[in-house]
């Protein structure tokens, strides 16, 4: 299955003004959506389609892909969702990209969760639906409705008036997070409520319209008190940002040759996370991470760092990127599903070779050093007892990066500009 999420955000909200890259609980209020879709892992191209270069670009620091910004005519207050996928997916055809299955993700989900796309995709995957919809069960029956009329209350349908609750069939209102269709179903139907349609039961405590101020404060406490409950991950650090500074470091290099950019951070403490911490998680890079990599490749930081401090274009690091990525060991940092930093690893016999960097949004919280703990631990499966030995190599005066091995047990041995790392695993 060829998959593809398109996160839909204008940037002419009307009610709440720049509502999709408002602050929500420490992130972009898109951070969120856009976080959620690339750790789900299940698809191939995670685009944002907006009109606005904002949004545009806070949406690339989020990790995901803006090919081309949507029409004005798919930007107006008249537009249907099921307008801006058509037209999202005639732009991807007419560069002869075609997908099997897509999911249209609104901007303003935070309570969407990377296992629930995961389960979404499955249960549509093995399915012959031409759609699936998240959707909330009504909390009072509808059957036992009021009407007014002429000033006064009547029941729409008197016929239910003493009818038990549990015996009237349940009703389902429209979740308001995300469609996963069948291209050809659109093409078909022109929208994603009709055909077969999926439904995907969700509680209403994880579901909020926010349409309104009083609609945001609900969704916050909502979105704070769930947060607690699912082990008190913090919301308030930092994210990207939404005035910029969220792209960042990352020297895509060897470790025999490249630069670790400064991290100062505290290490945490034998590599555990604190209850309050966020959580931090690797995925695999993918192309559309590319203008991700190449910000943080090209970040002031990264290049006074580097053991080859000139610059490259843009065009030499995507062909870079595409020879490089058939091959496992790059790696995105995710903090809560946003993109914090990356690591490249490159082996040569028993040996992996590192170079890892952090955004600088996420500097000064112990974020390198855990990125080095996973990292061990996803070379022990990723290459199957092969590599026994890790080495990194930094330049002297660059002691934040030095402080990231020295945390994780790494033995330091002085070279005539840089310090080598090493440890046996």
């Amino acid at each position: 299955m060829h998959t593809l999420a398109i996160i839909t955000a204008r940037g002419g909200s009307k009610r709440i003004p720049r509502k999709n890259i408002r602050d929500f609980c420490g992130k972009p209020m898109i951070a969120w959506s856009v976080g959620a879709a690339l750790e789900s892992g299940v698809f191939d191209t995670v685009m944002v389609s907006t009109d606005d270069e904002e949004i545009a670009e806070i949406a690339k620091r989020c990790g995901a892909a803006v090919p081309f910004l949507r029409s004005a005519d798919t930007a107006d207050d008249f537009a249907t969702t099921a307008d801006v996928m058509q037209e999202v997916l005639a732009q991807y055809e007419a560069q002869g990209e075609r997908f099997d299955l897509v999911c249209c993700l609104y901007p303003t989900a935070p309570f969407v969760k990377a296992g629930v796309l995961r389960d979404a995709y499955e249960r549509f995957a093995k399915s012959d639906a031409d759609s699936l919809i998240p959707v909330v069960r009504f909390s009072y029956p509808v059957q036992r409705a009021f009407v007014e009329e002429d000033g006064l209350l009547v029941m729409a349908h008197p016929e239910y008036r003493d009818t038990r609750s549990q015996d009237l069939t349940p009703h389902f209102h429209d979740a308001g997070q995300f469609y996963f269709f069948r291209p050809e179903s659109l093409r078909k139907y022109g929208s994603f409520l009709q055909g077969k349609i999926l439904p995907l039961e969700l509680p209403e405590t994880k579901v909020q319209d926010i349409d309104t101020e009083e609609d945001w404060e609900i969704a916050e406490m909502k979105f704070r008190l769930l947060r607690e409950a699912e082990g008190g991950a913090s919301v308030a650090g930092p994210g990207v940002s939404a005035t910029g500074g969220g792209a960042s470091a990352d020297e895509a290099r060897p470790a025999r040759h490249g630069a670790q950019p400064a991290d100062e951070a505290e290490p945490a403490r034998h590599g555990a996370q604190q209850a309050d911490a966020p959580r931090l998680t690797l995925r695999e890079a993918a192309m559309t991470d590319a203008s991700l990599l190449y910000a943080w490749r090209m970040e002031p930081a990264t290049r006074a760092a580097s053991f080859h401090a000139e610059d490259f274009s843009y065009e030499s690091h995507l062909a870079w990127l595409e020879q490089r990525l058939p091959r496992p060991g790059i790696w995105i940092l995710l903090c809560d599903g946003v993109p914090a930093g990356t690591m490249r690893v490159e082996t040569e016999g028993s040996e992996a070779q590192l170079s890892y960097s952090v955004d600088p949004a996420y500097r000064g919280r112990g974020f390198g050093a855990a990125l080095l703990r996973l990292t061990e631990e996803k070379i022990k499966t990723t290459f199957a007892g092969s590599v026994h030995s890790l080495v990194a190599q930094v330049k002297k005066d660059n002691l934040p990066s030095r402080r990231m091995p020295e945390a994780c047990g790494f033995t330091a041995e002085e070279k005539d500009t840089y310090i080598e790392y090493r440890k046996t695993i």
